[in-house]
């Protein structure tokens, strides 16, 4: 596909582009109903034809691996929809939604009744962090297209990059097909911690407590701070934290700000690069945010629930709440709970410990890789045990129930687990298990250990995706055993995570240079040593992924 310059948008360059020419070649018209991470915007992307990327993208990857585990996640999706709008004509033909709706107007009232206004959140969030840091080294690289990683696949892309629908999670290959001048830096985990430790020590002055999110992103709680500073509104303090993160770094970084964190984080994309928008905290404020909010900006939904969402004609997040009665009818308690406070604007604003109960109990690390196998696959789970090793004793944590992941190049999940005999976080017993559990003999491209089950309960903190709830769950291998009462590790990056996951969106694969930045988050925990008692435990059983729903008794 020939492609003009981000800046040409005439009809003659449109109408070249609509030519139906790929390399020479006649296209099929399947691009027009596929859809891809690929293809999905970023910030930096709102210019950027999304049909000639479809193209492209289309073009390069069909008959893949990839492309068919695409094809395999749609069907899935679309059997899922099916099923549901011959439930919601049930339902209509026998008059039974409006019991429904009474329900969900009794639940809507008790969530409303939740609604917490006292506090003021800042989403941080560092502009083409990787990207920005190679910039900051070597300036020759700001005024042109670039993207972290490699021709397998980037972790991220500059502004400029941007321009022409290169973005996180794509192939390089791909990448290049869109701009042929594409630079590439290779990964600098070393930089990135540098800065990012700068930038942390910063948003420390303004809570002491802030939650780190990945390298990239941290959550404040600034309302003590705008209390002690007198200011009443929030507007002067995202400045002066953008302003002091550029002068001290170099770095720029966008906020939003709202009266939790869920709107914070929708926020700050909403001014990228280097601005704020500040949502504010009223419920009106919030409703007629929410009123024009598209579901796939709600964070934890991603492309399986929007797809289902928009089947039913649920498109906005006030769709979810003018519509809760059929919400309540078709989806399982959780799930559906879930979508009614995302359409209400709510979410979490206490401290990490009054939300502790929404946490997961596990912690992981995984890697993407080309193909491996045999011993070249012995060294990736070596280093994979050794980076959790880490994570753990950062945190002070101990666990005893292993899991290991592994995706083969038919882009299949499987996951085998057992439970320890003892609590640890020592690398060696951990890949002594896991090397067990592990298929050396077949070609993964992916491979990654969780630890869950820890001693004295403690709990990591996460947030479930809403994709978790609306995929059925991949085929396991038949002796696979489940973690900690139930759940298997998400493929979400480590911003946010859940404790039970089906196989989430192809993107989060690229996704895998995050996972160093978590295990690498720590801030302070003791270190511990492991012990190996020799108390021994029975294997605890698989459960189902999928939440199915559950009949409530309509009032």
């Amino acid at each position: 596909v020939q492609r003009p310059s981000p800046a040409a948008e005439s009809s003659g360059d449109m109408a070249a582009e609509s030519s139906g020419r790929v390399d020479g070649v006649k296209e099929d018209e399947g691009w027009r109903s596929y859809e891809s991470v690929f293809t999905n915007r970023k910030a930096g992307m709102d210019d950027v034809d999304r049909d000639w990327v479809k193209k492209v993208v289309y073009e390069n990857s069909k008959n893949s691996p990839h492309f068919r585990n695409e094809q395999r996640k749609a069907e899935q999706a679309t059997r899922r929809l099916q099923e549901m709008l011959r439930r919601k004509e049930a339902l209509l033909s026998q008059n039974q939604l409006a019991g429904y709706d009474q329900s969900a107007a009794k639940l809507v009232a008790e969530l409303e009744a939740t609604r917490d206004l006292s506090h003021w959140w800042f989403h941080v969030d560092m502009d083409a962090f990787y990207a920005s840091c190679h910039e900051l080294m070597d300036p020759t690289l700001a005024g042109v297209p670039m993207a972290v990683g490699g021709v397998g696949m980037i972790s991220t892309a500059n502004y400029q990059a941007r321009k022409y629908g290169v973005r996180s999670a794509m192939p390089g290959f791909i990448a290049l097909k869109l701009c042929p001048d594409l630079k590439f830096c290779p990964s600098d985990f070393a930089l990135y911690k540098t800065k990012a430790s700068e930038v942390r020590a910063i948003l420390a002055q303004y809570d002491p407590n802030f939650l780190a999110a990945g390298l990239d992103e941290s959550y404040l709680d600034v309302t003590s701070c705008l209390e002690a500073r007198g200011e009443s509104g929030p507007d002067a303090l995202a400045r002066c934290i953008r302003d002091h993160v550029r002068r001290e770094t170099g770095l720029t970084c966008s906020i939003g700000v709202a009266c939790n964190r869920m709107l914070a984080k929708i926020c700050s994309d909403l001014n990228k690069p280097n601005g704020e928008f500040v949502l504010q905290r009223s419920r009106e404020a919030v409703l007629a945010f929410t009123s024009s909010l598209p579901v796939r900006k709600v964070p934890g939904i991603g492309k399986v629930t929007e797809r289902i969402l928009s089947g039913l004609g649920l498109n906005l997040a006030r769709d979810l709440v003018s519509s809760a009665g059929l919400v309540v009818a078709l989806f399982s308690e959780k799930a559906s709970g879930a979508l009614l406070r995302a359409g209400l604007g709510l979410g979490r604003s206490g401290a990490p410990d009054e939300d502790a109960g929404a946490g997961r109990k596990g912690i992981s690390v995984e890697r993407t890789f080309r193909p491996l196998r045999g011993k070249g696959l012995e060294a990736k789970l070596a280093e994979i045990c050794a980076k959790l090793e880490d994570a753990m004793m950062d945190k002070g944590l101990r666990a005893r129930h292993i899991t290991v992941k592994m995706k083969g190049t038919d882009f299949v999940v499987r996951t085998k687990s057992k439970t320890l005999p003892f609590y640890t976080n020592s690398a060696e017993a951990m890949l002594q298990h896991a090397t067990k559990l592990t298929s050396f003999d077949s070609d993964l491209r992916l491979i990654g250990v969780r630890m869950a089950g820890f001693e004295g309960d403690a709990v990591e903190q996460g947030q479930a995706t809403l994709d978790s709830l609306f995929l059925d769950r991949e085929p396991e291998e038949p002796a696979v055993s489940s973690v900690g009462g139930g759940g298997y590790f998400c493929e979400t990056c480590k911003k946010h995570v859940a404790e039970t996951k089906a196989e989430h969106e192809d993107w989060h694969l690229a996704r895998s240079l995050q996972r160093e930045v978590w295990s690498a988050g720590g801030l302070g925990a003791s270190r511990k040593q492991a012990a190996l008692p020799s108390k021994k435990a029975k294997c605890v059983g698989g459960m189902d992924l999928f939440v199915t729903k559950r009949p409530r008794k309509m009032e």
